[in-house]
């Protein structure tokens, strides 16, 4: 069996974490664990559904409309995400939502408006009324930027949270979400690399920019070369063109085609022991993707994210990799998606990069909302 491409890296369901909610009255904690909601037995399908709705979530991300005040419509779907169990009315439900830092808005069906947490009663919490939800929690929790989210709301000075692996696994499993009000303290967490946040495009006619959690990517490099990209693609204009964002609720990370294409070839020029998988592109709309059967160990060049202040990101073969085996084929697929994935439309306007969830997988990440600073340290979240 091969040590990187066996089916214990399958990524072929929607992997959603509840948390059960553990709160003090200066910090927040809350465990994450594991449960199986999509089933199919076909890897190429898991792949495909994974790229298709990475693809939809950066439409919306790209071309947001701005919120008007919370009313009753439709939850779009999205798959890889992570969500919290809270609980909303009196008596309190718990209800799942989605842990979404792309939106400040929170939605659920409607049971009413107080937050119910295990020490304390928020009342007239801001909220959403959802009606429809398809294969993904009942409601959507917005970690955005704005004046709805759930950290504006709760007052929090910062929120951190270690995302488990998206290997799949019937075993359940946890890590957590930890919320503090009370960190008035410009002290960095032992261990972590820190970036600065960007300011939000000011000059943009779409407020709804002002949700996203703008980071300072100023270099990509594959194998230790510096990717050539342009500096227009990696810094948002006024009208919020460009630039680098964090999102949670992104599965498979999104480079628009200018930086996709360049990242792409990088790999397929130094890649030389493998063949090109064309078949397994065609079908999934990844790429590039290498026929690697028959291999026992697996090397990839590294991918490294280099941010503002000198933060480097070395990331993991599995989080930028995906590796399949299905009967005698074995094959691994980067975990990026661009405008034309599928065939699907061209995306304008927005961030050039979203960094998605499966590239953060066994990171402990923080939003440092007080210093206005992004952190990271690689961890195995559990």
């Amino acid at each position: 069996m091969n040590s990187f491409a066996s089916s214990s890296y399958i990524v072929s369901i929607l992997l959603v974490y509840a948390f059960s909610p553990s709160i003090s009255s200066s910090s927040s904690s809350l465990t994450i664990s594991i449960f199986d909601t999509i089933r199919h037995p076909d890897p190429y399908k898991r792949l495909t559904h994974l790229a298709t709705t990475s693809i939809a979530r950066a439409k919306h991300i790209k071309n947001p409309q701005n919120a008007p005040n919370p009313t009753t419509t439709p939850l779009s779907p999205f798959s890889g995400a992570y969500s919290i169990s809270l609980g909303f009315g009196t008596p309190p439900q718990i209800i799942p939502f989605v842990m979404d830092t792309g939106s400040s808005y929170t939605w659920f069906p409607c049971y009413g408006g107080t937050l119910t947490m295990p020490h304390e009663k928020i009342e007239d919490f801001l909220v959403g009324c959802s009606v429809f939800s398809s294969n993904q929690p009942a409601g959507l929790a917005g970690f955005g930027r704005g004046n709805s989210s759930f950290p504006s709301q709760l007052g929090l000075k910062k929120f951190s949270y270690c995302l488990i692996s998206h290997k799949f696994d019937n075993t359940e499993k946890s890590s957590f979400l930890l919320m503090d009000a009370e960190s008035d303290s410009g002290s960095k967490t032992e261990n972590f690399s820190y970036t600065p946040m960007l300011k939000n495009p000011v000059g943009s006619e779409n407020s709804a920019l002002s949700d996203y959690y703008y980071v300072g990517l100023r270099k990509i490099t594959v194998g230790g070369k510096k990717v050539e990209i342009l500096h227009k693609d990696l810094s948002p204009d006024s009208n919020g063109d460009g630039g680098t964002i964090v999102d949670s609720g992104t599965t498979f990370t999104y480079m628009n085609q200018a930086v996709f294409d360049l990242v792409a070839d990088a790999f397929s020029d130094q890649v030389k022991d493998y063949t090109s998988a064309e078949d397994v592109e065609a079908v999934t709309g990844l790429r590039p993707c290498f026929d690697v059967a028959g291999h026992v160990t697996v090397k990839m060049p590294e991918l490294k994210l280099h941010f503002k202040g000198g933060a480097e990101m070395a990331l993991p073969l599995e989080n930028y990799f995906i590796a399949v085996s299905d009967g005698g084929k074995s094959f691994v697929c980067l975990t990026a998606v661009t405008d034309d994935t599928l065939l699907g439309p061209e995306l304008v306007g927005g961030p050039s990069v979203i960094l998605g969830n499966f590239l953060m997988q066994n990171f402990h990440v923080e939003f440092d909302l007080r210093n206005e600073r992004f952190g990271f340290r690689q961890q195995y979240c559990s």
